[in-house]
């Protein structure tokens, strides 16, 4: 068998800030060279299956009145809606061609629209994108409508929960990040937590289906005890969902970050929080399905994880088995046929490439046969926390253990640790290991293995 050091810097790597592990393959690896005509031949094909797969539609809304020092996001800070009608306008011509490459009756069964922050849209213009998709796409009952929306707590006013609930949007996600004022006045994002609990009982009062908060740590002046504070006052709330990020310290490419780039958390600091999270939320009544996000035990999620229905995309958790995904917006990502496409980040080259009526692709990747094994055993253990070697082998016929054999060998060495039990049939990560789950599903990531980066693992779990 072929070795190199992988498994040796996976168990030496000390934790290191970053963006998440979240999906396979990542974005990084696309390629320049898959062009529009690429991605047209994989829709088709995607129409031509004999079952085609239902429609998720994304939706990249980047505005915003201010960027907030911690923002990891391709935003753009405006000073008023109207100056957003063009980046609208391109939008509006990019939902055509989408639309226009599918077969009509493909229902869209998940619609999500995030940012920056899609509430800084007029009503009008909110009202305007949604019946240019009604008009595009087949958009299903509201009984059976899956249509989320990133709320910004600061800009939202009760009456604007009620117009979302009038247009059709049933799940609702407050960007909450923090609610100590230090906190809070570093990363210029000022609002208050009474608030947010108002605007989660109107939500529920207009029959939105699942509500649900994110919070981020590693941010300036934060604190193991502030945040844990934040914890408590948001489960006392009892959202529906509870997602829980790591804040990524990348100043070079999101300039805002650099305003308190001193006031970062140190590595200790960064890491701890997450276990005492998993501890806390688990003992109110939450469920850590993985990845850092928690759901009461009688949210849809858990009803899923229980039946091993659940699934995730690039928004994290869904009920959703199985559908193409659509990104539309600047910097969007997409997975449709047998390819991962993602539009151009330069908001000038999105918007000169619908100007001239072609979509604005960047760059993708056509998945051959390993990439969808591998996607497999990735999401088996983000969504369960366990592969079934037994069941991977007979469906892509290999011998999982040969096929998967420097995986096993760090896997083994893993086991020592507590992590995670190994034996001739199957994997399980164990309680400790959960907090780890990106950690030990890139470990099958083929990309990183051919351009070897370490893996992080954060120190706090060894001796």
């Amino acid at each position: 068998m072929q070795t190199n050091n992988l498994d040796s810097c996976f168990l030496q790597q000390p934790y290191q800030t970053g963006f998440g592990y979240t999906s396979y393959p990542a974005a990084k690896q696309f390629q320049t060279g898959f062009d529009v005509t690429n991605y047209q031949q994989q829709a088709q094909a995607s129409n031509d299956e004999l079952i085609p797969l239902p429609l998720s539609v994304y939706i990249h809304i980047p505005f915003c009145d201010s960027l907030c020092h911690d923002c990891g996001c391709n935003s753009e800070a405006s000073l008023t809606p109207e100056q957003t009608e063009p980046y609208l306008a391109a939008l509006h011509k990019e939902i055509a061609l989408q639309s226009a490459l599918f077969d009509p009756d493909r229902k869209v069964v998940q619609l999500y629209i995030g940012g920056g922050a899609p509430t800084y849209l007029s009503d009008l213009q909110i009202t305007a994108l949604m019946s240019r998709l009604a008009k595009q796409f087949n958009l299903p009952m509201k009984k059976k409508r899956e249509w989320s929306i990133e709320v910004d707590p600061r800009k939202v006013d009760l009456q604007r929960i009620d117009f979302l609930a009038a247009s059709g949007f049933n799940y609702l996600r407050l960007e909450a990040q923090d609610f100590d004022p230090l906190v809070q006045q570093a990363i210029n994002r000022l609002h208050q937590a009474e608030y947010t609990a108002k605007l989660i009982a109107r939500a529920r009062e207009q029959g939105f289906r699942s509500v649900s908060v994110e919070l981020i740590y590693g941010l300036p002046q934060q604190s193991p005890e502030s945040f844990a504070a934040t914890i408590s006052t948001v489960a006392q709330m009892l959202p529906d969902r509870i997602s829980v990020y790591s804040r990524s310290h990348l100043s070079s490419l999101f300039p805002p970050q650099q305003m308190h780039s001193a006031d970062i958390p140190g590595q200790e600091t960064g890491a701890q929080p997450l276990e005492q999270v998993i501890q806390y939320l688990s003992a109110a009544g939450y469920r850590h399905l993985g990845m850092a996000q928690f759901a009461l035990e009688t949210d849809e999620l858990c009803l899923a994880q229980d039946k091993n229905r659940l699934q995730r995309n690039l928004q994290g958790y869904t009920t959703k088995t199985q559908c193409e995904l659509l990104g539309l917006g600047f910097g969007a990502v997409g997975r449709v046929g047998n390819c991962c496409v993602q539009n151009f980040k330069d908001l000038s080259m999105y918007l000169g490439s619908l100007e001239k009526g072609t979509l604005p692709l960047a760059k993708g990747l056509v998945l051959h046969e390993e990439d969808h094994l591998r996607r497999a055993v990735i999401q088996q253990i983000m969504c369960q926390a366990n592969v079934d070697f037994a069941a991977l082998s007979y469906k892509y016929h290999i011998d999982f253990k040969q096929h998967f054999a420097l995986e096993i060998e760090i896997l083994e060495q893993l086991a020592s640790t507590g992590l995670i039990k190994i034996d001739s049939v199957s994997l399980s990560i164990t309680p400790q290991g959960w907090a780890l789950l990106p950690a030990i599903a890139r470990i099958f990531d083929q990309y990183l293995q051919q351009q070897y980066k370490p893996l992080p693992f954060p120190s706090i779990f060894s001796d």
